[in-house]
């Protein structure tokens, strides 16, 4: 089905075949041992209006997003569900994540509307990208990331601190040795440029020993 909608450009999620069953029905096949998993019945009009601490207003149509799995046929919560309840459980205020999630906020927060929980303060962060061709994103599984990688190649954590600091504060001109409490009291979530982290990815490491 999904590879039948793309060959076609149509929307490849779930075609919402078994959405309209009956509570009775559902149960009742389910009782009688029919594979099934729980979905998440998203509206199919309007516009779902997002608030996002560095974005500001987001918007995307409710038709283009997914009725999601949230209980997989081995009676497992996927990510989305589980995180929701842990974040409410765990107390947590702001939601702090790289931009590619924005996709499924539309998602956590229909979660939280349906499980009455009180949602947090969303902030996507733009992305860390490698200086390739495709500006391709960061990540664990290519290049040298883990922080133990650095140590072990001699950068102090103080210079590694440092910077980091340049890619999520704005410094005066110049500006690029400052202490951890200089960071902590200049830094808002507000101030974070959505271009200047990909920019800084290209800056040179901070030499080892400094």
């Amino acid at each position: 089905m999904r590879r039948e909608n793309r060959a076609q450009q149509r929307f490849p999620g779930y075609d919402r075949l078994c959405r309209g069953l009956s509570s009775d029905e559902s149960e009742r096949r389910a009782a009688a041992g029919e594979p099934h998993t729980i979905r998440l019945a998203m509206p199919t009009e309007g516009e779902c209006v997002m608030q996002d601490l560095l974005r500001g207003e987001i918007r995307r149509e409710w038709e283009l997003i997914d009725d999601q799995v949230i209980l997989k046929a081995d009676g497992y919560p996927t990510y989305h569900l589980a995180c929701t309840v842990d974040d409410h459980a765990m107390e947590i205020s702001h939601v702090i994540r790289g931009e590619e999630w924005i996709n499924s906020l539309p998602k956590h927060l229909r979660l939280y509307e349906a499980l009455g929980y009180e949602p947090p303060t969303f902030c996507h962060l733009p992305l860390l990208r490698n200086n390739d061709a495709n500006r391709s994103k960061l990540s664990k599984r290519r290049n040298p990331t883990s922080i133990t990688w650095f140590r072990d190649a001699g950068f102090l954590p103080e210079a590694l601190l440092n910077f980091l600091g340049l890619i999520v504060s704005s410094r005066s001109e110049g500006e690029e040795k400052f202490s951890f409490e200089d960071l902590v009291d200049g830094f808002r979530f507000e101030d974070i440029s959505l271009g200047r982290q990909a920019a800084l990815a290209e800056r040179p490491l901070p030499a080892r020993g400094l």
